[in-house]
């Protein structure tokens, strides 16, 4: 990660970028250029964490490789991103709300506490 990114986030999250791309998209794209890189390669590394279910997961890592190849773009590296809607191809988590203490029950539960 070079310093553009990295100077906008904590080091504790840098590191869970770069271990999330080190974990479901290095292996697969090894040492291939950026612009050899295809939405098959990326689609096939990341479908065992569709697989598992882990669709929040499954979205950050789509998040942070778009990040890069948009990049690429950015820098003129690439023409493209040939990655820009690959979430589209999985199913998106199910938003759920927090649980909440009903107004009549907060008495109790700071009393308790």
């Amino acid at each position: 990660m070079d310093g553009s990114k990295k100077s906008e986030v904590s080091n504790d999250y840098a590191h869970d970028i770069w271990r999330s791309l080190e974990l479901h998209i290095f292996p697969t794209i090894d040492n291939m250029s950026i612009s050899g890189i295809k939405t098959t390669h990326v689609i096939s590394s990341i479908k065992p964490i569709a697989a598992k279910g882990n669709l929040e997961t499954l979205k950050r890592v789509c998040q942070r490789i778009n990040e890069v190849i948009f990049y690429a773009v950015n820098t003129g590296v690439i023409e493209a991103n040939p990655l820009a809607k690959i979430n589209a191809v999985f199913a998106s988590p199910k938003r759920k709300n927090m649980p909440s203490i009903k107004p009549k029950e907060l008495l109790r539960f700071l009393l308790s506490l």
